[in-house]
């Protein structure tokens, strides 16, 4: 689970719960590289290479690349020290 807090016009924050649900001294923030983006609209956490920590995934479903508006998803890690600032 994550807690999440949208700072305009391009900053997510995001604090990751710990197993009790509780949320740590750990704040990521990720940066957006595109105004018009929505960075994070829609976040999920998922053990998505299966290695026993939470990764997050953050969508950025108007960032423009080949075609204007085709989304992105990016896949930040989970590890030990929390979730990797940079996605994957």
């Amino acid at each position: 689970m994550t807690c999440s807090l949208l700072l305009p016009p391009f900053l997510l924050a995001v604090a990751p719960a710990g197993p009790q649900g509780d949320f740590g001294d750990e704040l990521l923030v990720l940066e957006g590289a595109q105004a018009g983006a929505a960075l994070g609209s829609a976040l999920a956490g998922a053990d998505v290479n299966g290695d026993g920590f939470e990764d997050l995934l953050v969508a950025s479903p108007g960032h423009d690349g080949a075609w204007p508006n085709e989304g992105r998803i990016d896949l930040h890690l989970g590890s030990a020290q929390g979730l990797a600032s940079t996605p994957s």
